[in-house]
């Protein structure tokens, strides 16, 4: 049995999640999917998978592995981009997963901006407000919003991004607007449930979705604390107001990866990229 298919195979498993979909993505039977894990298996001595009807997960020694073989897959892939037309064009997919507040026109375009310069460079981009397993999960690259990132992971700092005390006018009409921090014990707040802000605004409402928040702070049920990219255009709209000039806190943003060893060419374009571009400079 052909190794190298069977490593492909093994990726695709991995990236899908599922022997099942691994098959239709290659066009080939879930019978013979089977069999080349099995035979990538037999080839290592080692089991790479835990697998039973529900669930499939890598073993300790299949994630390293794993991102071994992606990154010889990937250099296999270079190689044969170079020797067909002479350069290295980065391509295939990238997966990417963020914080639900980048859904903003603001990170859209730079994600269109980077994809204009590596058009072959396929991306996937999902929000979660989770911290995730990036090998188990099938994802290149991570970015946080976090005030100390996790020590057994690869971090590289891109900047920081500000999150201001914003209310609507309609709220501020029924409520009296603070003078200082100290008196938003008065006011209702929307804080979000899957984290903790040391704020001293009153718990009233709540929510494990940054987007959604902005919405109850819009329709003024509420004063809450939300990232300046997602809300600059209602700030400039007078739809929202800060009420405080000074931001309630800056808070690092970090591209976070697994192995700098086995960094492959379009995550390392990607970081780069987003290092350069992703804060604004003032």
């Amino acid at each position: 049995m052909d190794t190298l298919k069977s490593l492909q195979v093994f990726r695709t498993i991995v990236e899908k999640g599922s022997f099942t979909k691994a098959a239709d993505a290659l066009d080939m039977s879930l019978a013979m999917a089977s069999k080349h894990l099995q035979h990538l298996e037999a080839y290592v001595q080692a089991k790479l998978l835990h697998r039973n009807n529900r669930n499939l997960s890598l073993t300790e020694v299949g994630q390293q592995y794993y991102a071994e073989a992606v990154h010889a897959l990937d250099i296999l892939q270079q190689a044969k981009t170079k020797a067909h037309d002479g350069s290295v064009l980065p391509e295939g997919k990238l997966r990417i997963i963020a914080p639900v507040w980048f859904a903003t026109p603001y990170f859209v375009n730079l994600l269109a901006k980077f994809q204009q310069d590596y058009p072959k460079i396929e991306l996937t981009v999902d929000l979660e407000n989770r911290f995730t397993d990036l090998i188990a999960e099938g994802y290149d690259l991570a970015l946080r919003v976090v005030n100390t990132p996790q020590d057994n992971l690869i971090v590289k700092p891109l900047g920081k991004i500000d999150f201001y005390y914003v209310a609507s006018p309609r709220f501020l009409a029924r409520h009296e607007p603070p003078t200082s921090a100290e008196v938003l014990s008065n006011l209702p707040g929307i804080l979000p449930n899957y984290t903790h802000m040391a704020t001293t605004l009153k718990p009233y409402n709540s929510s494990n979705n940054t987007v959604m928040m902005a919405q109850m702070a819009l329709t003024g049920m509420g004063a809450a604390i939300l990232p300046e990219w997602l809300i600059e255009d209602e700030i400039a709209q007078g739809r929202l107001v800060k009420l405080f000039e000074q931001p309630f806190s800056s808070v690092a943003i970090y591209a976070v990866y697994m192995n700098r060893a086995f960094l492959n060419l379009k995550i390392r374009l990607l970081i780069d990229f987003l290092g350069e571009n992703l804060i604004k400079n003032d």
